[in-house]
């Protein structure tokens, strides 16, 4: 194996070395220690071990626990949210309180953990900008437990490509590749570790039929360009590609010339050697202008735009996001697989982007790549059972609200307790500058929240001076304890706020209103004893001899 040194430098940028080989290199070398992928100085940290991923930390919190468990059905949003504040309160791991609490089992959060370490890892394939340094042999993650198991790097591969990759990106990576060569495909036993849809597996075996060059990125339809593209990339940047020069080219088994397609089988027989003049020659775009280029049906180019075509194709980019899959498609709920395929194949050949240049709408060429993108993607669910059974139990679960739209709500409703707790411990450390500014983040996430508003304007009192005067914060206190009649600190805030304003009977009220909730808050039963006393106190003094003038100045009685 050749080491580690040899294969990584100690840092770099993913504009020099993508995400995807950055991942091949770190799985030769075995890598063991931290990776750091910083953008905008937000720093993202993946802890490896052997070249596995145990633990991923991004810099913006995203694809919480919580989130994941609600999505897969496994666990309410109210139930993780309590189980949440618990947490902050008294510390601990999510997980396990909630496998204590008896709401999941423990083989479900290990699922999830593992859900959630692919996906974040995904996630910096996002980040084509940023910045990467390695520090071996060292955990910067030690506060955080890893996942049940370590992630595979080659697993995420085709997905991070796949997800952050447009085909003009991907061509382009190969076309730089090639170099002017020629590739024929020698797939090892890493195909199998990169996780590839059926329709890349069928790309795969159509690159490994013999010898091709950047030719037959244009050769196959465009609705299958961008399989083929990832299938290519994904075996280049893990060396299952032999490159050879032109002049080398009569040695090696040509690829067919017809164009690939998914359902183009793997041969039975080596493919037959078919001179390299067979092979569709390339065109460069720049060759031919636009309005002049053929559609894939054959038809001739018109002259100007096709104003009826043009409103039918905004029609459909503007509900793009707005309708189901089966209504992107025009299928019943209950169609069959045949009846997918052929809406399917309808679709693309109506919304092929190469359409919009023959009709006159170059400029719109983008939008039909948009649609045509949506509509792979709806075919791919659900001509999927497994997938089709989720999306259909999402249908009938969130016809009001999305679960992008949970998952979101429940992330910044679990950020902002998060931020409040901190307020409260900073708060109890005399750290007032860093309570403010985590109180204002939990009231910036939920301005609806009385106690996080409670908690803002209290920390802006107490970081005033003794004798400055706090009645301007008095009516936004109020206003936002009677949204939280029941939050103990929020109604002790209020009363202490009262209290230092000179309100002194209405701060009362709010001691004895914290005192029915909760008979054990010491500070609140000192407050109301010390009233209790007073007044008591002024009861018992006689009239005109009371007080201490009168003790020491009235006359004694004979």
């Amino acid at each position: 194996m050749t080491e580690a040194s040899e294969l990584l430098p100690a840092e770099g940028t993913l504009a020099e070395l993508p995400m995807a080989e950055l991942l091949v290199r770190l799985d030769r070398a075995a890598f063991s220690g931290t990776l750091e992928v910083t953008a905008s100085h937000r720093r993202n940290v993946v802890v490896l071990a052997a070249g596995h991923a145990t633990k991923v930390r991004l810099a913006v919190p995203i694809e919480m626990l919580g989130r994941l468990l609600i999505e897969q059905g496994l666990v309410g949003a109210e139930q993780v949210e309590s189980t949440a504040a618990r947490q902050a309160a008294a510390g601990g791991r999510l997980g396990d309180l909630l496998v204590a609490a008896g709401a999941v089992d423990r083989a479900a959060i290990d699922r999830a953990l593992a859900d959630q370490l692919r996906r974040r890892l995904l996630r910096l394939f996002l980040l084509p900008a940023a910045g990467w340094r390695l520090v071996p042999e060292t955990d910067l993650l030690t506060e955080r437990g890893g996942a049940p198991q370590p992630l595979d790097l080659l697993a995420v591969l085709a997905d991070g490509v796949r997800s952050s990759h447009s085909v003009d990106t991907l061509e382009g990576l190969m076309l730089e590749a090639l170099a002017g060569r020629t590739a024929t495909a020698a797939v090892g036993p890493d195909l199998g570790r990169l996780q590839l849809t059926p329709q890349e597996q069928s790309a795969c075996r159509y690159l490994a039929r013999g010898d091709w060059g950047a030719t037959v990125f244009r050769a196959i339809p465009a609705e299958h360009r961008h399989a083929l593209l990832v299938a290519a990339y994904c075996l280049h940047v893990t060396g299952q590609l032999r490159f050879s020069t032109t002049v080398a080219r009569a040695s090696v088994t040509p690829l067919p010339p017809v164009g690939w397609s998914p359902s183009v089988p793997p041969p039975a027989t080596p493919a037959p050697r078919i001179a390299p003049s067979s092979v569709p020659p390339s065109r460069p775009e720049a060759e031919a202008p636009d309005a002049a280029r053929a559609a894939d049906d054959g038809s001739e180019p018109v002259a100007g735009p096709d104003r009826e075509a043009e409103a039918q194709l905004l029609g459909a980019y503007e509900r793009l996001g707005r309708q189901t899959y089966y209504e992107l498609l025009g299928v019943p709920p209950d169609a069959t697989p045949d009846a997918l395929k052929a809406a399917y194949l309808e679709r693309v050949k109506r919304c092929h982007p190469d359409r919009a240049v023959r009709l006159g709408l170059a400029q719109h060429r983008s939008k039909l790549e948009a649609i045509v993108l949506q509509v792979r993607e709806a075919f791919e669910t659900l001509s999927d059972p497994e997938a089709r059974a989720k999306y259909d139990a999402r249908l009938a679960g969130t016809t009001e609200t999305t679960a992008e739209q949970v998952g979101e709500m429940i992330d910044r409703a679990l950020a902002a307790e998060r931020a409040y707790q901190m307020a409260v411990m900073f708060e109890r450390q005399h750290r007032l500058d860093e309570a403010q500014q985590q109180a204002d983040e939990a009231l910036r996430l939920q301005p609806e929240q009385g106690e996080f508003l409670c908690m803002s304007l209290w920390l802006q009192a107490v970081r005033r001076p003794a004798n400055a005067a706090v009645n301007d914060l008095v009516p936004g206190m109020t206003e936002a304890a009677g949204r939280v009649v029941s939050h103990e600190r929020a109604q002790m805030q209020t009363a202490r706020l009262l209290q230092r304003a000179g309100r002194s009977r209405e701060a009362l009220d709010y001691f004895r209103r914290v005192l029915r909730r909760n008979p054990q808050n010491v500070d609140a039963a000192r407050e109301v004893r010390l009233v209790e006393l007073r007044q008591s106190k002024q009861q018992a003094e006689p009239a005109g001899g009371g007080g201490l003038f009168g003790r020491l100045f009235g006359k004694k009685d004979k």
